[in-house]
């Protein structure tokens, strides 16, 4: 089982989320080390933006069966918004203005509109809850691709916090929340976000990565880079038997997964990223990593998720 860093926090309760089995273990990791991974669903573009911006406009019964948009009428049981005359014409009062008037009735902050939430090693109060809730933003107890924020009290290597930094979520830690429910609105993130010194420094030691490896400057490089992984598919050997969070951190770092192997792969494309453990499962699995000019050790990924550099180098079976 995969272990992460316990001497930097226990993992905390994750309120509905059902916990993952951990990662698996590498030999280069202490005793000491743990991992919570997280519950990780993956839903396509499209979801992710219908839930988390929904559009503006009632779409008619034409534009949900694929045609044209039409403007709405009794008879398709939509009505215009008239506002007040104004030299004779009539106006139509803007959905934002409708959002805005709304949202004051309610006393919802519709700023944080686009905003999603989620959490890791962190069991998020009430209160938490509903400042989420007020600011018009939605939490959500499992990781999506449409998460804009991590809300994490330590560093921890779990699933949630690997692909939020493969996706270039915000790692903020929970006074954030504070912030915006004082302020009434989401605020500047800056000095918000996670820097926890001892734990950042406790993973450099162990995977022999330079003294300055933060969480922050992890994601700086990955939004000045990109994803990390963008045009590169990923396979994995029958050897790796714990992989169930390999597939949502290759998709959150733009990859693609490979279920298996092309019958026309030559063994030597660098668009192809193939993974395994140590030691071959089988005799099979040993003549295919023969075919092949590159093989990496399966902690590479992982690592790479944290770090957002692929040390190819350094973790090469072959």
């Amino acid at each position: 089982m995969a272990k992460g860093l316990s001497h930097c926090g226990t993992n905390g309760g994750e309120g509905a989320v059902a916990l993952e089995p951990e990662v698996a273990d590498k030999k280069n990791y202490s005793q000491t080390e743990e991992e919570d991974s997280d519950v990780v669903i993956v839903e396509s573009a499209a979801t992710a933006t219908t839930d988390s911006c929904p559009p503006k406009h009632p779409r008619t019964t034409d534009e949900r069966a694929g045609g044209k948009r039409r403007p709405p009428t009794p008879a398709s049981g939509g009505c215009k918004k008239r506002g007040k005359a104004q030299g004779g014409n009539a106006t139509r009062q803007t959905q934002k203005e409708i959002d805005e008037e709304n949202g004051a009735e309610a006393g919802v902050m519709t700023s944080g509109s686009c905003a999603r939430f989620t959490a890791t090693g962190v069991e998020m109060t009430a209160a938490q809850r509903h400042t989420i809730k007020a600011l018009g933003a939605t939490f959500t107890s499992e990781w999506m691709p449409s998460v804009s924020h991590l809300i994490a009290d330590t560093f921890r290597r779990t699933t949630k916090m690997m692909c939020a930094i493969c996706s270039g979520a915000r790692v903020v830690v929970p006074a954030y929340l504070d912030a915006c429910a004082k302020a009434g609105k989401l605020v500047d993130d800056a000095q918000f976000l996670l820097r926890d010194e001892v734990c950042e420094a406790a993973f450099a030691r162990k995977q022999h990565l330079a003294d300055d490896f933060s969480v922050s400057a992890t994601l700086e490089r990955r939004n000045q880079h990109g994803p990390l992984l963008h045009g590169v598919s990923v396979y994995c050997c029958s050897s790796v038997v714990e992989r169930h969070d390999l597939p949502h951190l290759v998709a959150a770092a733009g990859g693609a997964w490979l279920d298996e192997l092309p019958a026309s792969f030559p063994g030597h494309l660098d668009s192809v990223l193939l993974l395994a453990e140590r030691t071959a499962r089988s005799d099979a699995e040993q003549e295919q990593r023969q075919k092949a000019s590159k093989v990496y050790d399966v902690e590479m990924l992982r690592e790479a998720a944290i770090t957002q550099m692929l040390r190819r180098r350094q973790w090469r079976l072959k």
